[in-house]
């Protein structure tokens, strides 16, 4: 690989990793529909339950 071809592939790798950040998007995720809100009330209720009567950090990630 040349100097010229592996500055051009970091230039590249920079181009997409400050596209993701300017358009707050995961390259991964790319063709996924995007989120109404990150996560929703109910879901944070449902951690917050969990939490709360798990007795161990163990226990609370299986329940989850």
């Amino acid at each position: 690989m040349t100097k010229d071809n592996e500055g051009r592939k970091k230039e590249a790798k920079h181009a997409t990793i400050a596209r993701s950040i300017r358009d707050r998007t995961i390259a991964f995720f790319d063709g996924r529909p995007a989120r109404e809100e990150p996560i929703g009330n109910e879901e944070i209720n449902d951690l917050l339950i969990a939490l709360n009567t798990c007795t161990s950090l163990e226990e609370f990630l299986c329940s989850v």
